[in-house]
């Protein structure tokens, strides 16, 4: 009878310790229980709902940064379609719970016995289409045409621009790329020790379409600035010289517009181009020497009939408007630009 006795004072104690167990566990998940490294012992299920949704998100929302070019843009696999079974998970702790039975919380309560096994946290991989979709978007913004170098020009300077190069992103291959990338960052068992760490930075395919024309391709132009009575030599963008000049005076104004250098010569001999008019009291020709009114180098224009760079034996003119139509230079001026510019580069005269 006594026995009998202390099996029954035994069984109720145990059992009670069950039942006491199980009351104070009521809507909260069983000890032990843990997801992805992340221990829910005790916690309410909406507690637990919180835990479970924080550790998918910092793999959802794990930054993969996808470089292009100079550029950079951050997707992430929630971005690109991933999700996470958090919902499902936090129905299994529930069944867990439901099912352990009075045995079963007896085992819990006494004998050390472990719970069930914890729901597995899985990240379904990434939407192909989705990752598609988001590296043409990148194409888009990124595609561009080759632009060569080029020179231009208003009434107060000559620009230079220099090349584009052209871009293309091949989406399929990079695409390829960030799907290898996604798909090693939710590896079983990978993602969740990552700790929503950063993950790898992918290159984008980028085919590149050179520029025929760079400006160290573009030679030589000449820039006549009437206005501020200068001429500057410009070699593939580079500023070669600059110089102080005259130029047409009122009624003999210097031409305007494109025209490019031709022939180029040394002590020239100067040719009277309007014996009828303003040069009516002047020679025919007039030999090198200091008395030559072009100095010491000309430098035809072509496209005109007598227009030229030339030297000068009246070189308190420079700065003004004194010629008739031509550029004079001072003769050390000249031979510098002689011997700099080549034939056929462009001249570009604005007032």
């Amino acid at each position: 009878a006594v026995a009998l006795t202390a099996l029954a004072v035994s069984a109720i104690v145990i059992g009670g310790g069950a039942v006491s167990l199980a009351r104070s566990l009521e809507g909260r998940v069983l000890p032990g229980v843990g997801v992805a490294g992340t221990d829910l012992s005790g916690l309410t299920l909406a507690q637990a709902a919180r835990q479970v949704t924080a550790v998918a998100d910092a793999v959802l929302d794990t930054p993969l940064v996808l470089e292009a070019a100079g550029s950079t843009t951050t997707l992430t696999p929630r971005d690109l379609g991933a999700r996470a079974n958090t919902d499902a998970v936090v129905r299994l702790l529930q069944a867990d719970r439901d099912g352990v039975g009075p045995w079963g919380w007896v085992r819990l309560r006494w004998f050390g016995a472990q719970a069930p096994s914890a729901p597995e946290l899985h990240v379904t991989s990434v939407d192909p289409s989705a990752v598609e979709t988001a590296v043409a978007g990148l194409a888009d913004q990124l595609g561009r045409d080759p632009v060569d170098a080029a020179w231009t020009y208003d009434e107060d300077a000559i620009t230079f621009t220099p090349h584009v190069d052209g871009l293309r992103l091949d989406v399929t291959a990079t695409a390829a790329a960030v799907e290898q990338a996604l798909t090693a960052l939710l590896a079983d068992g990978g993602p969740w020790d990552r700790g929503g760490g950063a993950a790898p930075v992918v290159q984008a395919a980028v085919v590149v379409t050179p520029a025929a024309t760079s400006l160290t391709q573009l030679g030589q132009v000449l820039f006549l600035d009437q206005s501020d009575h200068t001429l500057a030599l410009y070699e593939d963008g580079r500023p070669l010289g600059e110089w102080v000049v005259a130029t047409g005076a009122p009624g003999f104004s210097t031409p305007t517009g494109e025209y490019t250098v031709a022939e180029k010569r040394e002590n020239p001999t100067w040719g009277n181009p309007a014996p009828d008019g303003w040069g009516r009291d002047l020679p025919a020709q007039i030999g090198p020497g200091p008395d030559n009114p072009l100095g010491v180098r000309a430098i035809n224009w072509g496209g005109t009939d007598h227009i030229r760079f030339h030297g000068t034996n009246q070189e308190w003119t420079l700065g003004t408007d004194a010629s008739h139509g031509c550029v004079r230079m001072a003769n050390a001026d000249i031979i510098e630009l002689f011997d700099l510019v080549r034939p056929g580069t462009p001249i570009i005269s604005v007032s």
